[in-house]
């Protein structure tokens, strides 16, 4: 069955991801970023694009207010970690482990999608080590976990680590990424989060909440040994 899915777009590449797997695989998607455009490689796919820049209660209903008349209600929230324009000096406070852009957005996510009775809400960190998740997101998804489960609202995060995230050369053809390299310790691209994303908003993670999963080719294994 389609659903409509929201993913908001940081600006450094995994939205495009996340947004095509999950256009290419039926559902109604609605891509949120700052300028309301559609990167080159979204277009085509059917994708509704909504300019906003979710910073406080109003922007985030907003949003939802126009993915809803536009689209129906949104079942899966697909959250860039950097969910503010990181050039600003508000953007780069976001950026921080509980920092207030994140914080605030995850939290009237949920709250939204409370309103439905049902929700997924997939906090996704691309990678690089001013994005490092850390505790301060692991204890917001279990906080939020903890609140929207009597909602039967899922929260969780999938995390590529202080890795550098590399982008595929290659285009998306057809639905299928060519294979890859998945040596222990290599860096995780855009599709591995996208995919884990699309797990986690999946039918299969229904008893799944409050986890993190790390994406990151067993880099962390590596630096423990």
């Amino acid at each position: 069955m389609s659903r409509v899915i929201v993913v908001t777009d940081g600006g450094h590449g995994f939205a495009d991801a996340a947004a095509q797997v999950f256009a290419l695989q039926g559902d109604r998607v609605a891509f949120v970023s700052r300028s309301g455009g559609l990167p080159q490689d979204l277009s085509g796919l059917g994708i509704l694009a909504v300019a906003s820049g979710l910073e406080s209660e109003a922007e985030v209903g907003a949003a939802f207010s126009t993915i809803e008349g536009a689209s129906g209600v949104p079942q899966v929230v697909i959250a860039d970690q950097c969910v503010t324009d990181i050039t600003s000096a508000r953007g780069r406070e976001a950026l921080l482990p509980g920092g207030r852009g994140l914080v605030g957005f995850a939290t009237h996510a949920v709250q939204r999608m409370a309103q439905y009775d049902y929700g997924r809400l997939v906090i996704v960190n691309g990678g690089a080590p001013h994005r490092r998740t850390g505790d301060g997101v692991a204890e917001l998804v279990e906080e939020l976990a903890l609140g929207g489960a009597k909602y039967r609202v899922t929260v969780n995060a999938v995390d590529a680590g202080s890795e550098l995230v590399a982008p595929r050369p290659t285009p998306y053809y057809g639905g299928v990424y060519p294979p890859r390299d998945s040596t222990p310790g290599g860096p995780a691209d855009f599709a591995d989060l996208a995919f884990a994303a699309r797990f986690l908003a999946g039918r299969g993670a229904d008893y799944i909440t409050g986890a993190v999963i790390p994406v990151d080719g067993g880099a962390r294994l590596c630096r423990s040994r």
